[in-house]
């Protein structure tokens, strides 16, 4: 993340590969790099503008045999306008979709585990911009 003239911006990243052999810390270390160039790559060129973060919510959490944890978070964000959907090579398709049909669609597993409470979560916290009239 930049500062540059106080308008926030998501940097350009490359996101590195970890190693899938490695010892569990190198391991957990490799991930947590990963998913925090993730971030990062997947809120390239956004500004502080575009988005208002509602909350986030811990959607799995992962205990290792050492002890050490690693956890899946997602950002609840409101938007004052439709953002531009850009494709990257993890992308199979991207749209917008209304939030009563997203249930039908076919989900990462992952997210379609967490998309229920997602649903609570953001049902319990009122808009930041373009409430409903």
């Amino acid at each position: 993340m930049t500062l540059d003239a106080a308008v926030w911006r998501a940097p350009a990243v490359e996101r590195p590969d970890g190693s899938l052999t490695a010892p569990e810390r190198e391991l957990l270390q490799g991930y947590l790099n990963f998913y925090r160039t993730t971030l990062l790559f997947k809120c390239a060129g956004l500004t502080a503008e575009q988005l208002t973060v509602r909350t986030t919510v811990v959607t799995a959490e992962i205990s290792g045999s050492s002890g050490s944890r690693w956890t899946y978070t997602t950002v609840i964000a409101d938007a004052p306008e439709q953002l531009e959907t850009v494709p990257n090579r993890e992308s199979s398709e991207l749209r917008w979709v209304a939030e009563e049909d997203v249930a039908g669609l076919p989900l990462h597993p992952g997210f379609a585990a967490s998309w229920e409470r997602l649903r609570v979560v953001t049902a319990s916290i009122p808009l930041l911009v373009n409430p409903p009239r």
